[in-house]
């Protein structure tokens, strides 16, 4: 029963990445194919009676990649410049970037879990119930102390990113609805898509050049974040939009 409550938190935490993947939060590919590479291999050790550990896992993923990366940047190493120090700051970004999403993927999961898998009193959980909870809790407190381990300034740069993320995302979807509401014409929307895909493909690539040594931030992420906060309101309703129409008309 103890392996079966571990599996189930396991896919709750598989549905919470996809939920961050979807809703645009999660978009860091390398992050991305770490962090559901990590479920599986977790799989694997509750299969083998091991308890939870999938914040292991998922650097024992991040850290096997990232050689075979490394690898072949030093092999190409005479035919192209191998920049170490960005390599290193990669490394730094991806690790917070996964941290935070791991974080709130557990936050997901775990709320899940207590409502719809756990004991009906939970003042009076089973004592496997509590072994899975402290086995999340485990994990978590690692991820905290990972991040807790990067400089201000590298927090501050990745969480920039996911707030430019999603906030562009959100433009991008409302964007699609007023089209589809008739209140865009296809060209204006073409038009907007393809500004916010651009901003986003910045992010998504990493194409920021140098930061700031204080605030860890890079001229991309400050741009990206101007173009959002300057970018038309896309929030009307359509009834006002016809009230106004009509009011001009007339």
């Amino acid at each position: 029963e103890l392996e079966g409550l571990r599996e189930i938190y396991l896919e709750l935490l598989r549905a919470a990445y996809w939920e961050q993947i979807n809703r645009g939060y999660l978009f860091q590919r390398f992050s991305v194919y770490a962090l559901l590479q990590s479920l599986d291999l977790c799989l694997e050790n509750v299969h083998n009676h091991m308890p939870l550990n999938d914040w292991e896992c998922a650097n024992l993923v991040s850290e096997a990649a990232e050689s075979k990366i490394e690898t072949f940047f030093y092999s190409m190493i005479k035919c192209q410049r191998y920049n170490s120090e960005e390599a290193k700051r990669s490394a730094m970004r991806t690790k917070v970037f996964m941290a935070i999403s791991f974080i709130e993927a557990h936050r997901l999961a775990r709320r899940e879990f207590e409502n719809s898998f756990l004991h009906e009193d939970k003042e009076e959980i089973t004592e496997i119930e509590a072994v899975v909870l402290a086995e999340c809790t485990e994990q978590v407190v690692a991820a905290k102390k990972t991040l807790q381990s990067i400089s201000p300034g590298g927090r501050v740069l990745v969480v920039s990113q996911i707030v430019a993320a999603i906030l562009l995302n959100y433009q991008a979807h409302r964007i699609e609805t007023l089209k589809e509401e008739g209140i865009l014409n296809e060209k204006s929307a073409t038009e907007m898509f393809k500004q916010v895909s651009r901003e986003l493909i910045s992010l998504h690539y990493d194409t920021r050049g140098e930061c700031d040594e204080t605030t860890g931030l890079c001229p991309t992420d400050i741009q990206v974040a101007e173009s959002v906060l300057n970018a038309p309101v896309l929030c009307e309703e359509k009834k006002d939009v016809g009230k106004e129409t009509t009011a001009t008309k007339a």
